[in-house]
C-alpha cells in the first residue's frame, strides 16, 4: 500500500515531505473493519440480496481481503461489474480523500456488496487509511 501511494504521489507531483507521506499511511491513521454478512433463511423479494448499499470509502486508500463468497461490485461507466474473487489477493480501493488530494485525478470508486448466496456467510476484512483529523484543515498539499 505504501509503494502504491508513493507512486501515485510521485505521478501527481504532490509536494509532500517524507513525514507527510508516512503520516497518511501510518498505523495511527488506519482503521480495521471486519464485515460479516450472515446466512439468511428469510424469503426476500426477487432481485434483492443482503449486503452493503452503494457507497464510496472516505479514506485515502483502503485494502480489502474477501472470502471466496464474492459479492463485491464496482460501478464503471454507469454499469455494475462483479469483482472476481482471486485467492490470496488484496483489493485496493482509492477513497474520497485520495480523490481530494489528487484534485480528481484519481476517483473514489462507487461500490456495493450484493450477497446473492444466502446459504453461506460472507466475511471480509478492510483496512482503511485516513488523513489524521488534526490535519484535515492544514495546507498539507500544494495543488
Amino acid at each position: 500500500v505504501v509503494s502504491l501511494f508513493e507512486a501515485i504521489a510521485q505521478a501527481l507531483n504532490l509536494e509532500l515531505s517524507g513525514d507527510q507521506r508516512s503520516e497518511l499511511l501510518s498505523e495511527s491513521t488506519g482503521l480495521i473493519r471486519v464485515y460479516r454478512y450472515p446466512q439468511s433463511s428469510s424469503v426476500e423479494a426477487e432481485g434483492e440480496a443482503l449486503g452493503m448499499e452503494v457507497h464510496t470509502d472516505s479514506s485515502v486508500i483502503s485494502t480489502l481481503k474477501e472470502d471466496e463468497t464474492g459479492g463485491l461490485e464496482i460501478m464503471k461507466s454507469e454499469e455494475w461489474l462483479c469483482v472476481k474473487h482471486v485467492a490470496d489477493t488484496l483489493i485496493i480501493n482509492l477513497g474520497d480523500m485520495m480523490q481530494a488530494i489528487s484534485d480528481d485525478e484519481y476517483k473514489s470508486v462507487k461500490h456495493r456488496v450484493k450477497k446473492k448466496d444466502r446459504t453461506r456467510e460472507r466475511h471480509s476484512i478492510g483496512v482503511l487509511f485516513c488523513v489524521p483529523a488534526e490535519r484535515l484543515c492544514d495546507k498539507v498539499i500544494k495543488l
